[in-house]
């Protein structure tokens, strides 16, 4: 979240609505289909304990966010997908069809999560910005606004 602000991006979350009326996954694919972005962490497909199974709400979303960029066709088609993972191929076990995706891992390091985004957006986006140390030093600086 914090590195999507620091570039001046508005983090988008099913909570942002307390209508009571509106299912979860409405507001969620409201969303989808309103971002420019998508940002999913595939790093908490663990269960907690044995013979439990994990929660798959994020490569649920993230199979919305993928078939409306596939299927909707417009601006939809140029949405932008960073996929971030604890260990590099993990996923594999759970969602093999994402294989041949450049999938970001970051070994549960903050830091490294940090420069993932922020790479993806100069990437992707902004073609210039402060670099990843710079990000990280204000991340651990709360005394400095980000903008």
């Amino acid at each position: 979240m914090f590195t999507i602000i620091y570039f001046g991006y508005k983090p988008r979350l099913s909570l942002e609505s307390a209508d009571s009326a509106e299912n979860r996954i409405d507001k969620i694919t409201n969303i989808i289909k309103e971002s420019k972005f998508g940002i999913h962490a595939l790093s908490r497909l663990v269960s907690t304990t044995k013979g439990e199974v994990y929660r798959m709400n994020m490569p649920f979303e993230l199979g919305i966010d993928y078939g409306c960029k596939k299927l909707k066709g417009g601006k939809r088609s140029k949405k932008k997908i960073l996929i971030l993972e604890k260990e590099r191929y993990r996923f594999q076990k759970a969602i093999s069809d994402l294989s041949g995706c450049d999938i970001k891992s970051h070994n549960d390091e903050v830091d490294k999560i940090i420069c993932s985004v922020r790479n993806w957006f100069i990437t992707e986006e902004l073609g210039k910005g402060d670099s990843g140390n710079m990000v990280w030093d204000r991340y651990n600086d709360s005394s400095i606004p980000i903008r």
